[in-house]
């Protein structure tokens, strides 16, 4: 079976030459279908430099033809500001650097973050949803306490990914499927869902390669 697409990390990007990204892509026929980034979204204090840095990113996702950007809103350290009016007008900001040149933006929900449960998900919709559509994780939905399928139902027409995990570790190097996740994707297979499914894999994963194709059996069973 032959991966056909990846999304990468920006530090991927940011940390190699263009042109050998382009070669990678094009020698392991490959379409690098996003690229996921925090948007630091409640650093009200550095946000002039934070704006630079996506106008950096962008400029770059359009040289490479890459039309899609994830953006996790950034981990709720001290420097975040409390106020959502704040938070949402750097959302604003972030987002129009990559929609003005043609990148379309997901917003990922992620534990620890400003934009984890279904009220923080519900407030960006409102306030950006024609710019943005969502790329929920499916443990990041459980760990918020959401029901996947009623999440499903609610926003299905905003989602455009799901991350999924694949084989769970149960302990030291020993694996196991996680039927949880099989449940739900057959459910989206009788939805009749056709956005992205995307596998992730921690990068310091020491069996990645045997996790990745082991996932990938299970799910195509």
């Amino acid at each position: 079976m032959q991966i056909k697409k990846c999304e990468i990390g920006s530090n991927i990007l940011l940390s190699n030459d263009p042109g050998w990204i382009r070669d990678k892509v094009y020698e392991n026929q490959l379409v690098i279908s996003g690229v996921y980034e925090f948007g630091h979204f409640g650093v009200w204090s550095q946000r002039r430099s934070i704006y630079l840095h996506h106008d950096k990113l962008s400029k770059l996702l359009r040289y490479l033809d890459i039309n899609f950007v994830i953006l996790c809103s950034g981990f709720l350290f001290k420097n975040h500001t409390d106020s959502k009016e704040k938070m949402l007008e750097m959302m604003r900001e972030i987002v129009k650097r990559y929609t003005n040149i043609g990148i379309h933006v997901g917003i990922h929900p992620h534990k620890a973050t400003s934009i984890f449960t279904s009220e923080d998900i519900d407030l960006v919709l409102e306030y950006e949803k024609e710019n943005i559509s969502l790329v929920p994780d499916l443990s990041h939905l459980k760990a918020a306490n959401l029901n996947l399928y009623k999440f499903y139902e609610k926003y299905y027409d905003v989602i455009t990914e799901f991350h999924i995990k694949g084989m769970k570790k149960i302990h030291d190097q020993h694996y196991q499927i996680n039927q949880e996740e099989v449940d739900f994707l057959s459910f989206l297979i009788k939805s009749n869902y056709r956005q992205l499914l995307t596998l992730e894999i921690d990068r310091i994963e020491p069996k990645a390669i045997e996790v990745v194709e082991g996932s990938l059996k299970m799910f195509y069973q």
